[in-house]
């Protein structure tokens, strides 16, 4: 009796729960994507405007 499942995708052996390779690649692009983006930002970003908009998104949360 097996303990792994095989990927629909590739066709990997997965033990159980896991997440194949395939299926994660999408995913780390998209955050590595916006990772850089927000470096971007933040590089231009004005010091005051992110205390104060880090001040009303915290404020706003507290309640």
């Amino acid at each position: 009796m097996s303990y792994y499942r095989t990927c629909p995708k590739c066709g990997a052996a997965l033990d159980p729960g896991e997440t194949c390779e395939c299926e994660r690649e999408p995913v780390r692009a998209e955050a590595d994507a916006l990772r850089e983006e927000i470096n971007g930002l933040m590089e231009t970003a004005d010091a005051l405007q992110l205390r104060t908009i880090y001040g009303f998104v915290y404020g706003y949360l507290k309640t």
